[in-house]
């Protein structure tokens, strides 16, 4: 459908153009760049610019949604996904709906089994050869690759994946994965059609009415215009798991995703989104100095990951826990935008590479090997090490890799950068100390349930839960639930904690206490653990801790990431 209707009162306070007509706006207006960059086919590693020199992000907010709502704030135009304006220079205070129209179809996809990265070419002929010698199918796949900022290339973050198999349906796949021989197995997808489909969009009193061909841009006609989308979910498969509305700015894009429901993802200069970012990663009443730190390791994080995370979408990074959780402007705060500004486009760098600068709550005192925990190559800037003082160090002797010394470390609560006791200057800071030491127990009968309802399998009565291998820090990589059924191997920390808990556990690294009855028979397991997250990089608690000890950002920064250095990004004014 095309324009229904417009109200005469809305033409007086507004300029409305449809179609291929030009769009007129006020004469003093000059609308930054961004707003102006007409969508071609989206190159994820070639990331244009604002007119300041500051790269332009694209953050996927909402997935899987029947219906997406949302309310502009502002002048904003309506534009096809090719930048072709449908409706320009318009306001309007009335809520707007976006919805399917007709029959969608999905994108189509084949699936393998990750073995293993590489950043190496020359290495891609062992790793196949080892697999191949198995009577496997191997292939290759290229991801990342140089990183181009308007003109200039920052790095090369290229990575080799070698995969294994090639099936037509996930299940296939997940069948396959638990036989591979490998530490870190997860199953990919390779898209080889896009979703097809028409959206429909239209205000809550049916003035304006569109029917566009896969999805459109709601794009701001003013710095001031800002974005409202309703009943955003965030926190899924968490304890913190709900709905919120949030506010944006820059472009909105809704589109459908590859399942054929819609997506929404906003389009915006870097140093926006990590305003946004900071609030939600880290409490706003931690000290200026670990603010800054993080905000120089979410840039990090954001410009490393390009490429290379969301392979199948349409935009760089998702805005949960999967990436960085971002909150748009609904919670940004004074201390967060100083400590965008005062660290202004610096980003860490070891040797050419801007670096993986993977941050997790609370890593108890003993940060993990990036590639324990994710199937990535190992890098010396994320070696799992104690984190405390010098005088506490020279006295740990423990090897956390052992059960009977990892159990000593969790029951103990030494002074570690990651223990807030005693800072009680920082509220948040105290909140936060559950998260060093924690215990949580859970009946037989429930975890049967949760693994009946999470991995599909029934094991029968669960009689123990081993640890096979554990990490530097003590976080546990391989785990076997023995059953009266079938015993079940679970690899990978995040699966491990998300299978043992109806959310997920606080982190891995944890030992079990079984609880029987009379008889013998477990009736309850606990839990008792340390830390909150994966345990990679800078541990946000250690770095509230180490700010409050009048570290600089610079030096929290070497203490969890050693060996890098901070530069700024070129070209930003």
């Amino acid at each position: 459908m095309r324009v229904l209707a417009l109200i005469g009162c809305l033409l007086i306070c507004c300029i409305v153009t449809i179609g291929s007509e030009k769009i007129k706006m006020k004469d003093s207006y000059k609308p930054n760049q961004i707003y102006q960059t007409k969508t071609t086919a989206f190159q994820p590693n070639v990331l244009k610019t604002t007119e300041d020199g500051q790269p332009i992000i694209r953050i996927g907010l909402m997935e899987g949604y029947d219906k997406i709502d949302f309310k502009v704030e502002g002048k904003f135009r309506i534009s096809k996904l090719d930048g072709k304006p449908i409706l320009t220079n318009y306001s309007t205070n009335l809520k707007w709906r976006s919805k399917p129209e007709g029959e969608v179809l999905p994108a189509k996809f084949t699936y393998s089994v990750l073995a293993q990265v590489t950043t190496r070419e020359d290495e891609l002929p062992i790793i196949r050869k080892k697999y191949e010698d198995k009577g496997y199918q191997t292939s290759v796949q290229k991801i990342g690759g140089p990183i181009t900022i308007g003109k200039k290339i920052l790095g090369d973050n290229s990575r080799y994946r070698v995969l294994v198999g090639n099936f037509s349906n996930e299940q296939e796949a997940v069948k396959f994965m638990t036989e591979l021989d490998t530490p870190t197995p997860r199953v990919v997808r390779i898209k080889q059609a896009g979703t097809i489909g028409r959206v429909e969009v239209y205000d809550s009193e049916a003035i304006i009415s569109e029917v566009i061909e896969n999805g459109f841009r709601i794009e701001p006609e003013s710095k001031e215009t800002s974005i409202t989308l309703f009943g955003v979910k965030i926190g899924s498969g968490f304890q913190w798991e709900k709905e919120e509305n949030r506010t944006y700015t820059g472009v909105i894009e809704i589109r459908f995703d590859n399942e054929g429901k819609l997506d929404a993802i906003n389009e915006l200069p870097l140093d926006d989104y990590i305003e946004g970012v900071l609030p939600s990663e880290m409490p706003s009443d931690f000290p200026i100095e670990a603010l800054k730190a993080q905000a120089v390791a979410a840039r990090s994080e954001t410009i490393s990951k390009i490429g290379l995370k969301h392979l199948n979408d349409p935009y760089h990074l998702c805005a949960h826990v999967h990436c960085q959780v971002y909150s748009g402007i609904t919670k940004r705060v004074d201390s967060a935008i100083r400590a965008v500004a005062e660290t202004k486009g610096e980003v860490l760098r070891y040797l050419d590479e801007i670096i993986d600068a993977a941050y997790s709550a609370n890593s108890g005192g003993f940060s993990e090997n990036r590639e324990n925990v994710w199937a990535a190559p190992p890098v010396p800037y994320l070696k799992g090490k104690l984190h405390a003082d010098a005088a506490y160090a020279k006295t740990f002797k423990l090897d956390l890799t052992k059960e009977e010394d990892v159990r000593k470390w969790i029951n103990d609560k030494p002074p570690v950068y990651s223990n807030p006791a005693g800072f009680t200057q920082v509220p948040s800071l105290q909140k936060l100390a559950k998260n060093f030491r924690w215990e949580v127990t859970i009946t037989r009968r429930e975890l049967e349930e949760i693994l009946q309802k999470k991995i599909g399998e029934n094991i029968g009565t669960i009689y123990d839960i081993i640890p096979h291998i554990r990490g530097v820090s003590g976080r546990i990589l391989e785990i076997e639930i023995l059953g009266s059924l079938k015993n079940l191997k679970i690899k990978k920390e995040l699966a491990i904690r998300r299978a043992l808990s109806p959310t997920a556990l606080q982190s891995s690294c944890f030992y079990v206490i079984v609880e029987t009855d009379t008889a013998g028979v477990p009736t309850e397991f606990t839990f008792k653990g340390a830390g909150f997250g994966h345990g990679v990089g800078m541990c946000q608690t250690g770095a509230g801790v180490m700010a409050l000890q009048n570290k600089k950002y610079q030096e929290i920064l070497q203490q969890y990431y050693p060996g890098v250095e901070i530069e700024r990004l070129p070209d930003w004014k």
